[in-house]
């Protein structure tokens, strides 16, 4: 069983931003984060303050900002979903890409999962990343988080990872994302010699972001895995159900023929 990861907090949260560097100079700012969440990304601090800068993000084209200040934040996005030595850092990116509009976030989601074991060589489908990696790494203790060079992240992170990104594509709504979605809930897309376990996970986010875009591709991909999964994988044929449900607002049961009956004779998707 893959536990879902929860961004830091708590205690052990509030104690690092108090005792950062950052905080001893502006301590206001800090705890309660005023401070434009960009130029905390600019100036490059502690992962912490970081992955809370990437939360309050907001992407700067729908708000009206210069197209350079778009693409330095796709920029900096795309090399912290990709590339940094935290886990929480990656993630707060793959979450504050999941809500941008930018064409470019699918294919940068896409290399973030692809990327998500943490490894310093190449992963076996490595995902082009849409922006060029310009800026440095944070300077984070990579002991900290136990990336220790080539090995990468345990499995449980990894898939937490990936599963972070499968739902960031979701919300994108893209058709090219439903498409990247369907062949990770079809079991392609799959790392090589991954954790059965965490595949497992990661098809199942994968179905439930189907679940969640609100397409007629994502209904016909969702019959498909009904079809593919019914009588062998409940939890993967109860989240496609559930979706197909949702979506069409049809109840049928957990029927593959039904299903394709109605994706065969036509539907039109219901309101949310």
């Amino acid at each position: 069983m893959i536990a879902l990861v929860a961004a830091g907090s708590g205690c052990a949260s509030t104690w690092e931003t108090m005792t950062s560097r950052r905080f001893r100079d502006k301590p206001f700012e800090t705890m309660f984060g005023t401070e434009d969440p960009l130029t905390v990304l600019r100036q490059d601090p502690d992962g912490e303050a970081r992955a809370k800068a990437m939360r309050r993000l907001k992407e700067p084209a729908a708000n009206g900002r210069p197209q350079a200040e778009q693409d330095e934040v796709m920029q900096i996005l795309s090399t912290a979903a990709t590339s940094d030595p935290s886990p929480w850092v990656r993630m707060a990116a793959i979450d504050a890409l999941g809500k941008f509009q930018d064409s470019r976030t699918v294919e940068t989601l896409a290399a973030a999962y692809y990327q998500a074991s943490g490894r310093t060589e190449p992963e076996a489908q490595p995902a082009p990343v849409v922006v060029t990696a310009g800026g440095r790494t944070p300077g984070v203790p990579v002991e900290r988080f136990g990336l220790h060079g080539p090995q990468g992240f345990p499995s449980d992170q990894a898939a937490n990872i990936r599963g972070r990104a499968l739902e960031a594509l979701a919300r994108t709504g893209r058709p090219e994302a439903v498409e990247f979605l369907a062949r990770v809930a079809g079991g392609q897309e799959l790392p090589a010699n991954d954790d059965p376990a965490a595949a497992e996970f990661v098809r199942q986010r994968a179905v439930a972001g189907l679940g969640q875009v609100r397409s007629k591709e994502a209904v016909r991909a969702l019959a498909r895995v009904l079809a593919a999964e019914h009588g062998k994988d409940v939890t993967l044929t109860h989240l496609a159900h559930g979706g197909l449900v949702s979506l069409t607002g049809q109840d049928h049961p957990a029927d593959p023929q039904e299903w394709n009956a109605v994706v065969q004779a036509g539907f039109e998707i219901a309101p949310e």
